[in-house]
């Protein structure tokens, strides 16, 4: 024991070293504090200002008021917080469930499983929801076009508060998922094992040992995808917009759609979104920060496999409904509505009849000038999104991981908090400052708020690579002279370069799916794909909508198909995507 005491105690002196090396670079320390301020902190006090800004150049809380009396808002504001609430139910049990099955079970094909898991992360939101508006649409839906075949009196609608709960419920199950298995991996299966021992039943041990000691994923992951699901623009206003139904992300974009614009009441909504984001954010981190969960011990161990015996067939159809319900059908709804001018079901057999099928859709959208435009702005966005997460998110990454004393708590707290403002709001924030610099109009305020966005992610990713390397590398280093550019250049670098690849392919996928800040932010010259989707929707071109929909994703496939041959990295490298 004195031994491994001592090891202890020389890590912690090579880590205080390495810290206080990091700390003893000033200028580097205080030019990230001065880049987190321009991209976090400044947005925000932005937004804020906006919102207070009235008539005549006064401060007040005019706009604040008028919300509270808005009938309009207050249906909108209740409307997502339901939505998000039984949508983050929904994510909780099925990615807790998924987690749970790949983690402790002998489920087969569990390699499929964890990749299947976590397919949405790296869909468009608007994919997501377009494909189940043409599946699930009261009027034109294929599912009630396929009933009304049959002859039952029997419909679906997805545009109401349930389908758009069930939507964003699904959509959200990997964040749930990689919450909790990476939670399952780390905890000490001797607890269970005790537990077993003194007679529990499997299920017993799971709800009196493992879920407790996950509780602390489990709760981030539901205040994660609460947040998310409050902030998504994407979901309820495809699903919501044609059942008038207002979400609070809608309703701040049709602020800004008014002639004129309300810019303030629209600051004002995001301000309150925004706020209510930073709430639960910060209650999770304080509930989790006074509860002590460690429960890994410094020795290897393997969790006991749990035999499904005669659940396994239930265990198994439950995947199955996961895929068909978030992979195999909504792309089977988008392929029919991509390859139809016109989508109508006369009889079963119109689904798969060759001569109704053309690729008209898919010609009109490659030779449509917009989208070529689209292509190439969502391609440098793409790249200089990447870019940035090859270079500022490492720095950052590295000084989160290395820094000691009283400024790390702010320096990290910086580093996370554009994911806890909502994507739309954030996007909002950057339109007051677009409107204050002669960045309007142009592609760097598409690519700055781009940068922001994706700053805890990418931040995030590397982070975990650099928690395995051992500050005694670099200690020794320093010790032989090395400076801090020669330690990170052949050091730091080399071994972090996994996380670095996972970064740089996260931030790229991402940049090529985003909406939600573009939609705000875009004009005729700086439009990405995602919104030139979107503009089709509203135009009511399906056909043209779903073509480009399978274009973005294959353009997705594609690159996380490279990503894993020819880099052997990719996002799927991290246990979670950080994005809290």
């Amino acid at each position: 024991m004195s031994v491994v005491a001592a090891g202890n105690g020389i890590r912690r002196r090579v880590a205080t070293a390495t810290a206080a090396a990091v700390g003893s670079t000033p200028l580097l320390t205080v030019s990230l504090y001065l880049v987190l301020a321009g991209v976090a902190v400044l947005p925000i006090a932005m937004l804020l200002l906006g919102s207070l800004r009235q008539d005549g150049g006064q401060l007040g809380l005019e706009h604040y008021a008028m919300l509270a009396q808005s009938e309009s808002f207050r249906r909108a504001f209740a409307n997502t917080v339901i939505s998000s609430g039984l949508g983050a139910a929904l994510s909780l049990v099925a990615g807790s469930w998924l987690a749970f099955l790949v983690t402790r079970t002998d489920i087969p094909a569990k390699g499929f499983v964890a990749v299947v898991a976590v397919v949405p992360f790296f869909v468009s939101a608007f994919v997501h929801a377009l494909a189940w508006s043409a599946l699930a649409d009261p009027t034109i839906g294929i599912l009630n076009l396929v009933l009304a075949v049959l002859g039952t009196d029997v419909r679906v609608d997805i545009g109401t508060i349930g389908g758009v709960a069930f939507v964003q419920g699904l959509y959200h199950i990997p964040f749930v998922y990689l919450f909790v298995s990476a939670a399952l991996h780390a905890v000490d299966p001797s607890l269970e094992e005790a537990a077993r021992t003194s007679g529990a039943g499997i299920w017993r041990t799971v709800r009196r040992v493992t879920i407790p000691l996950v509780s602390p994923a489990i709760l981030s992951a539901g205040v994660l995808v609460f947040a998310l699901m409050a902030g998504n623009f994407a979901i309820p206003s495809l699903l919501g917009t044609p059942a008038n139904l207002e979400f609070v992300t809608s309703f701040l974009y049709q602020q800004l759609q008014l002639s004129p614009p309300r810019q303030s009441e629209a600051a004002a909504a995001g301000t309150l979104l925004m706020v209510v984001a930073l709430l639960l954010y910060l209650a999770q981190r304080v509930y989790v920060g006074r509860r002590n969960y460690v429960s890994v011990t410094g020795k290897g161990f393997r969790p006991r496999i749990i035999e499904l015996g005669r659940w396994r067939a239930v265990c198994i159809a439950s995947i199955a409904v996961y895929v068909l319900a978030v992979i195999v059908v909504p792309l089977a709804a988008l392929g029919l509505r991509s390859t139809r001018a016109y989508f109508f079901v006369g009889e079963l057999s119109d689904l798969w009849n060759p001569d109704l099928m053309s690729l008209r859709n898919f010609a009109f959208v490659l030779e449509y000038d917009q989208v070529i435009r689209a292509l190439v702005n969502t391609g440098l966005l793409a790249v200089g999104s990447a870019a940035a997460g090859a270079g500022l998110y490492f720095l950052l990454a590295y000084a989160a991981e290395r820094m000691d004393g009283r400024g790390s708590a702010p320096f990290r707290f910086l580093v996370a908090l554009p994911s806890a403002v909502p994507g739309m709001v954030l996007g909002l924030s950057y339109l007051w400052i677009a409107l204050y610099l002669p960045l309007y109009g142009t592609i760097w305020i598409l690519l700055l708020s781009y940068i922001a966005r994706f700053m805890p992610q990418g931040a995030g990713s590397i982070s975990a690579s650099l928690r395995a390397l051992h500050p005694e590398l670099e200690e020794s280093a320093r010790v032989s002279g090395a400076g801090v550019v020669r330690r990170l250049w052949r050091i730091v670098l080399p071994l972090a370069r996994q996380g670095i690849f996972s970064a740089v392919v996260l931030c790229f996928v991402l940049a090529i799916t985003e909406l939600h800040t573009s939609v705000l932010l875009y004009t005729s010259k700086t439009v990405v794909l995602s919104v030139v989707m979107y503009e089709f929707w509203q135009s009511g071109q399906w056909g043209a909508a779903s073509a480009l929909s399978l274009i973005q994703s294959l353009l997705v496939v594609l690159l996380l198909f490279a990503a894993r041959l020819g880099l052997g990295a990719g996002p799927w490298a991290q246990s979670t995507p950080q994005r809290a």
